[in-house]
């Protein structure tokens, strides 16, 4: 039960995201989803090359509602992240507040 980053080989982008089964079943899963062509990219001509063995645990929470909260600060707390939007939509306006005022990671 963990909030994780995969990143980018290529540049500084990153995915977030939480899972509360085994880490490896999680990127096991994002790997199909870009087999099956529900890949993220920047572009259609630019992919991202993800580096899947170094996957990096941010936070681990058994509760879901915190591990969320967990994901969407650290969201907003990378360079450029890959995440939809709408992934972060729930963090209330004193937690966006504080996320501005901390470094990217």
């Amino acid at each position: 039960m963990c909030v994780y980053k995969i990143s980018c080989d290529n540049c500084e982008a990153s995915y977030v995201d939480q899972t509360k089964r085994k880490s490896s079943t999680r990127i096991r899963e994002h790997i199909s989803d870009i087999n099956k062509k529900r890949i993220l990219h920047l572009s259609s001509d630019y992919r991202i090359n993800f580096r899947w063995n170094e996957m990096k645990i941010l936070d681990s929470e058994s509760s879901y509602n915190k591990r969320l909260i967990s994901e969407m600060i650290l969201i907003k707390r990378q360079k450029q992240n890959l995440n939809k939007q709408n992934d972060t939509e729930s963090l209330s306006e004193p937690y966006l507040q504080i996320t501005q005022s901390l470094s990217p990671s």
